[in-house]
């Protein structure tokens, strides 16, 4: 008997994925700002949305028998099959990689060992997928299908479940600054416009080291390589505290 199990996380986006592309996100337009003789002190947010370059689906591969020899022997057909089907759908795109396997007793109501369960996780690595929603679903269906022979997923596993990642998040660091120190200067330059006044050079600026990542505040140096996500694209936000000149 071959089980599989599959999950899947909410797909989004838009065309076939350029590794690099990255979309400004506009912050929110509330800010506060404080002003002492010739300056202007006032927060600035970068903000944006990083479509994943990697998409990972986890599978379980399961085979019962009535020895742990028997279930382990089954296991290693079962994944042979897998990885066969696999490939063969995704144009030997993916990369696929195994867990250790495990093999449990089944054991009846009065504590007797019946059966015997061999199960393995397998990973599979893609880095070229269709973004758009309805043709993501259809691309992970048509590997659902493949790994099962075609045939619907036994009832009581969980099925199809997708994450994805974007490799290099941290590389993204200079372009949030510079988003940030240029939503200050905006920001100032309306402040500074209803004074009757007009922004100059910088005095002096904090820069915190955390950013917010998908909803969450977190340090630069925990931010995750690569950036994992249920969603396909990752938001990131990074605010800092720009002290600008004022003249006249």
């Amino acid at each position: 008997m071959f089980r599989l199990a599959l999950l899947l996380c909410a797909a989004a986006g838009v065309a076939w994925l350029p590794a690099t592309a990255v979309a400004p996100v506009r912050a929110a337009d509330e800010t506060s700002a404080a002003i002492l003789s010739n300056n202007i002190t006032i927060e600035g947010t970068g903000a944006i949305s990083v479509p994943a370059d990697t998409m990972v689906l986890e599978f379980t591969i399961g085979t019962t028998a009535d020895s742990a020899a028997a279930a382990s022997s089954a296991l290693s057909a079962a994944r042979t099959n897998f990885t066969n089907a696999v490939l063969g759908v995704t144009g030997n795109r993916g990369q696929i990689e195994f867990a250790a396997p495990q093999v449990s007793r089944r054991l009846d109501s009065a504590g007797q060992t019946r059966l015997f369960d061999a199960t393995q996780t397998a990973t599979l690595v893609l880095t070229s997928f269709p973004t758009d929603r309805q043709p993501m679903n259809n691309y992970i269906a048509s590997i659902a299908a493949a790994a099962t022979g075609g045939m619907a997923v036994p009832a009581g596993l969980e099925g199809p479940v997708a994450t994805f990642q974007v490799s290099q998040p941290r590389a993204l660091e200079e372009q949030l600054t510079k988003a940030a120190v240029a939503d200050a200067r905006r920001r100032a330059n309306v402040v500074a416009a209803a004074l009757g006044r007009q922004v100059t050079e910088v005095r002096s600026g904090y820069f915190p080291a955390s950013i917010t990542y998908n909803g969450n505040t977190i340090p630069l140096a925990s931010v995750p390589t690569p950036a994992l996500s249920a969603d396909l694209n990752i938001t990131i936000t990074y605010t800092v505290q720009v002290a600008f000149g004022l003249g006249m």
